[in-house]
C-alpha cells in the first residue's frame, strides 16, 4: 500500500502559494506546444498561424476545462463562492468541459481564418492539433494525485492509496495515475499512427475521442461511485463522467462506421 500525505505546496513565494498541480499544468502546456509544433513543421503546415492558434486554444482550454467542473460537478459549492471560480491552480479542471472549450475556440479560429483564406481545411489541423492532447491531461490527473482529489473505490489491491492526509484508512484505487498512463499510451498510439501511416480526413481526430473518452468511461467504474439522481433513471446508474463521455464515444463510432469506409 502506498500511504498518501503528500503536501500539495510546493513553496510560497511572499503570499503566493505554488502548487504541484499548477507547475504540472505549466508542464503540460508547453509540452504540448514543443511536440504540436514539431508535428506541424513535419507536416509543412504553417507554424506562424499555429502560434495564433495555440492563444485560441489556451483560453478555449482553461476556460471550458474550469467551467465544466465548476457546472457539472461543484456548481452547489461555486454558486456560493463564486471568487473561487478562477483558482484554477487549486485544481478542478474537467476534460469534457476541456474538450468543449477546445472545440469551440478551433471553430471561431476555423471561421476567421475560412474568411481570409478559402482553402483552409479544417481537419488539416484538427487532426494533428489532437495527437499531444492527451500529454497534458496526463500531467493533469498526476497534479489530481498529488492534491488526494478524483479519489478512486476502495481496494485490496496492492498498489492501493491511503490518503493519511484526508483523514481516511482505507486504501482506494489510484484512479489518477490509471488515467495519466491511458493518456500516456493514447498519446503513442495516436504519435506512432501520425508517424507511420497515411490515414484519412478525421481518422485521428476521432480515434482521439474515442480512446480517450472510452478509457475515461471505463476508469470511472473505479472512481468513487455516484450515480447522478437517488433513482438511477434518467442516468442509467452512470456517473457524471460516464455521462458525458458517451456523447464523443457515439459521435466517433458514427464516423467509423458510416463515413470512414467511404471515400
Amino acid at each position: 500500500m502506498f500511504y498518501h500525505d503528500i503536501n500539495p505546496i510546493l513553496g510560497t513565494i511572499g503570499p503566493v502559494k505554488i502548487y504541484w498541480y499548477g507547475i504540472l499544468f505549466v508542464i503540460g502546456l508547453l509540452l504540448y506546444v514543443f511536440l504540436t509544433r514539431w508535428i506541424f513543421k513535419r507536416s509543412e503546415l504553417s507554424v506562424k498561424k499555429l502560434e495564433t492558434l495555440f492563444v485560441y486554444l489556451f483560453f478555449g482550454f482553461l476556460i471550458g476545462a474550469r467551467l465544466g467542473h465548476v457546472f457539472f460537478y461543484q456548481w452547489g459549492y461555486y454558486s456560493k463562492n463564486i471568487g473561487d471560480i478562477v483558482k484554477v491552480w487549486e485544481g478542478g479542471l474537467n476534460s469534457h468541459g476541456a474538450t468543449i472549450g477546445l472545440l469551440a475556440a478551433y471553430f471561431l479560429f476555423y471561421f476567421i481564418s475560412k474568411k481570409k483564406n478559402p482553402e483552409f481545411i479544417f481537419y488539416k489541423y484538427s487532426d494533428l492539433l489532437v495527437i499531444a492532447i492527451p500529454v497534458v491531461a496526463m500531467m493533469v490527473r498526476i497534479g489530481n494525485f498529488i492534491n488526494a482529489e478524483v479519489l478512486g473505490r476502495a481496494t485490496s489491491l496492492p498498489w492501493g492509496v491511503i490518503y493519511e492526509g484526508l483523514g481516511q484508512s482505507i486504501a482506494r484505487h489510484p484512479v489518477q495515475i490509471y488515467e495519466a498512463l491511458m493518456a500516456l499510451v493514447i498519446f503513442l498510439v495516436l504519435f506512432s499512427v501520425y508517424l507511420n501511416k497515411q490515414t484519412k480526413p478525421y481518422f485521428l481526430t476521432f480515434s482521439f475521442f474515442i480512446l480517450y473518452f472510452g478509457t475515461r468511461f471505463t476508469i470511472e467504474f473505479f472512481k468513487e461511485y455516484q450515480v447522478l439522481d437517488a433513482s438511477g433513471t434518467w442516468s442509467l446508474g452512470m456517473t457524471m463522467g460516464q455521462v458525458l463521455s458517451v456523447i464523443p464515444i457515439i459521435v466517433s463510432l458514427v464516423y467509423f462506421i458510416y463515413f470512414y469506409p467511404r471515400k
